[in-house]
């Protein structure tokens, strides 16, 4: 794979960059991670089935919000549902490779989640791609980006410690502030790499 040389951004200004973008999108954003995760709590069978969809939606919808400040049309939550077909693949794929990896010891599992992060964003780029070559897309474009990744999300420490102390109610609030950053992490990995991320 080749890579663009270019200095990537702290996690500081990654979260910057993402309370920037949700100037003025905060409780759209709030609204479509609530209906994403109250869907996905319902069963773990329902999880399993639409988990996949569910986070192309959200991806679509944080994204767009991203790229274009918009983030009026709720509906988006649930794009991911008219290919759900590769959506469904994705998603079974998605938690059976992080399930398999998880049995050689936690590590592992919290590595390979790390691997796939980007594979709902790619999905929704990348609508060419099947449901496999999107999680191969999604550890190529990872490979030497993981750590950042953790670094970022530990920044947030802070703030899951607060939503602790408020017995989990303040991980809803804290969710859209995680999503974009991730979201924002995915558009300087995009641009700093090949368009042809499924090469080696």
């Amino acid at each position: 794979m080749r890579y663009v040389t270019m200095n990537f951004r702290s996690a500081s200004e990654t979260r910057r960059l993402a309370r920037k973008s949700l100037e003025g999108h905060y409780w759209q954003i709030f609204l479509a991670c609530l209906i994403s995760n109250l869907i996905l709590s319902a069963t773990t069978f329902a999880s399993l089935l639409l988990s996949g969809a569910l986070a192309i939606g959200l991806s679509t919808t944080i994204l767009r919000m991203i790229r274009l400040r918009k983030s009026d049309d709720i509906s988006l939550l649930f794009s991911g549902f008219n290919d759900f077909g590769r959506s469904l693949v994705m998603g079974i794929l998605y938690t059976l490779k992080i399930f398999l990896w998880g049995l050689l010891f936690v590590i592992p599992g919290i590595v390979r989640s790390y691997s796939l992060a980007m594979t709902s964003h790619i999905a929704f780029d990348r609508p060419e791609l099947s449901a496999s070559e999107i999680l191969v897309s999604s550890t190529n474009m990872m490979r030497g980006h993981k750590s950042r990744l953790f670094r970022l999300h530990l920044s947030f420490i802070g703030w899951f410690i607060l939503s602790i102390l408020t017995l989990g109610i303040g991980l809803f609030f804290l969710l859209p502030y995680i999503k974009t950053s991730t979201a924002i992490f995915y558009e300087e990995l995009r641009e700093s790499q090949s368009p042809q991320i499924l090469e080696n």
